[in-house]
């Protein structure tokens, strides 16, 4: 009979000490990936800085592409959009847009 209760007692101890590493583990691996989650979350920000600091030293492309097609994209005209000025004392005395 002492046998069993003391078999018990070592049993039940031992089922509290597994649970015990069970969870010391299990805790180590959440802090493991939470650690993880926010490395990655930083290293995303510090990509996400990096582009817009490289796209605020480089051209505005969609506010070129917005003012050199104001006047249609057809638009094609090499002297702007009044078109060359006509003067008859220039050489050229034609009035199209080239001025010749």
């Amino acid at each position: 009979m002492g046998s069993s209760i003391l078999g018990a007692i070592t049993g039940g101890l031992f089922g509290i000490y597994d649970s015990y590493t069970e969870k010391r583990q299990a805790d180590k691996a959440e802090d493991l990936a939470k650690r993880q989650a926010e490395e990655q979350r930083r290293a995303q920000q510090d990509e996400e800085q990096a582009r817009r600091r490289a796209e605020k030293n480089g051209p505005d492309v969609s506010g070129l592409l917005s003012d050199n097609t104001s006047a249609g994209l057809g638009s094609t005209t090499l002297t702007g959009v009044g078109g060359a000025a006509v003067d008859p004392s220039r050489l050229s005395r034609g009035n199209t847009l080239l001025g010749g």
